[in-house]
């Protein structure tokens, strides 16, 4: 392989570098990127393929976000302590090998000082770092690309034209050769003994599209499944506006969902727009990361030509790609749930906050311990006029035998079905054969129609639907 290699940490930069990735296979082609275990097939040692790829590749881009240096793994220890750390074996294998190393810095990260890198690869803080800002995106990406070695073309483009430059007389001769036999078989005479030209036909006038102010085609879920999650992406409103004079903006929004076990991110480059079959990419710097077992929304922003007349959104993961028809004139509005007046009235007067029925028990095990898990509390208040906040704290019993987690990512709240990650912040741990407590809190509309706690270890899950009936009598 020649290319690109791209090393980061999922936890820490997936969003930018899976933005960073899909542009550079934009210019460079898929074949010349390289981007963890994506591009491995199955069954391969990964070890052996790493230092493959990474002794192969022109140039390694170390893709470092906030929590690079600092991020940990299950133990508590310093991810870049451990020799087998995948990302410091990446660069220290590229460092190594005197490949060009290229620090790319996202959201608002530095390069790590020598005191807290391991000796291997104390050269990279030395470096010239290329930052990468969501507000000046695509600028600095012109200028990364501007300071990458000179990258290969795949072999079958390079050798046509290598077959073009250096056999020049030859393709002369076979053109001429073809023109001679062409003549020797042409009726001489009258040129109307020539085949004529087929009449142009007369263009298709079509009515330009009537674009509506209002949602246009909304509710249409896709699932796709990669290397690192399984996602389902909802179209949940899109609409235009005359925004310039010969354009319109038309603003796509998105919710998606991330139902694997690892933080994941989606953002611009998950989406184009194909407007009479041209593809056209994003303007909007949508980048963001989604929590394991949770979902967020996102509004994709793109330009259209007025002049338009069929338009399709494609959802892009991976290999896998979904399409989504924009019709502006068969579409009905996204229905918007709101309070009635009688509820609005009533919630003025309801007395916060409201207690909750609690009491309900799960026992759930990971690879270290099995817990029982207790609800103890759970109360509503009115964080805003449509806002409730929903507080929730669990006693944790650990069965041993080892040290297990107790933080955010062990609650999740189905809201309406649409599961939400906590608002609180909780990180800490139980002790083998020992009881503690934590408390979370999540954010919850006024509108909702029902909640279901979900608690979480690794894989397992039990859900408890929490009956809000004290909130509207």
């Amino acid at each position: 392989m020649s290319g690109i290699f791209i090393s980061y940490r999922r936890e820490d930069s997936a969003g930018w570098t899976g933005r960073l990735a899909e542009q550079l296979k934009e210019r460079f082609g898929a074949e010349s990127i390289f981007m963890d275990i994506d591009t491995l097939t199955p069954g391969v040692d990964f070890t052996e393929a790493l230092q493959k790829y990474v002794s192969s590749c022109n140039v390694l881009l170390a893709v470092i976000g906030p929590s690079w240096a600092t991020a940990t793994d299950k133990t508590g220890k310093l991810r870049l302590e451990n020799p087998n750390d995948w990302v410091r074996v990446e660069v220290a294998a590229a460092l190594k090998r005197k490949i060009q190393v290229i620090p790319v810095l996202v959201g608002g990260a530095s390069v790590p000082t020598m005191d807290i890198l391991p000796d291997e690869l104390d050269p990279l803080a030395h470096r010239h770092a290329h930052e990468l800002t969501d507000k000046r995106w695509h600028f600095d990406l012109e200028q990364l690309i501007k300071a990458l070695p000179p990258i290969p073309r795949p072999r079958s483009l390079s050798h046509m034209k290598e077959l073009w430059q250096s056999k020049p007389v030859v393709i002369g001769g076979l053109v001429i050769a073809m023109l001679v036999s062409a003549r020797l078989v042409l009726p001489s005479g009258n040129s109307s003994h020539l085949p004529q030209p087929s009449p142009k036909p007369a263009p298709v006038v079509r009515p330009n599209p009537v674009f509506h102010h209002n949602q246009l085609r909304i509710g249409q879920p896709a699932r796709f499944k990669d290397a690192r999650t399984s996602w389902m992406y909802t179209v949940l409103a899109v609409h235009t506006d005359r925004s310039w004079k010969d354009a319109l903006a038309l603003r796509v929004t998105v919710r998606a969902t991330n139902e694997g076990a690892l933080q994941a991110g989606f953002g611009d480059y998950n989406f184009k727009l194909l407007v009479d079959d041209v593809p056209r990419s994003p303007t909007s710097n949508l980048n963001e990361s989604v929590e394991p077992y949770s979902a967020k929304e996102g509004t994709i922003l793109f330009q259209v030509p007025v002049t338009a007349q069929r338009l399709v959104l494609q959802i892009h993961v991976g290999n896998d790609i979904a399409e989504i028809l924009v019709d502006a004139g068969n579409d009905t509005p996204l229905p918007m749930p709101t309070l009635s007046p009688t509820q609005t009235a009533h919630l003025a007067k309801v007395k916060f906050p409201i207690q909750l029925r609690v009491g309900q028990e799960a026992r759930l095990k990971d690879h270290r311990a099995t817990c029982v898990y207790k609800v103890q509390v759970a109360h509503l208040t009115l964080a805003r006029p449509d806002t409730l906040s929903l507080t929730v704290t669990v006693q944790v019993t650990s069965e041993g035998p080892l040290k297990t987690d107790l933080g955010k990512n062990n609650f999740r709240l189905l809201i309406d079905d649409v599961p939400r990650p906590p608002t609180s912040v909780l990180d800490d741990s139980v002790d083998p054969h020992s009881v503690k407590e934590g408390t979370v809190t999540f954010s919850v509309p006024v509108t909702v129609k029902q909640v279901v706690l979900q608690l979480r270890m690794e894989d397992q899950a039990a859900e408890f639907p929490l009956d809000l009936s004290p909130l509207w009598g």
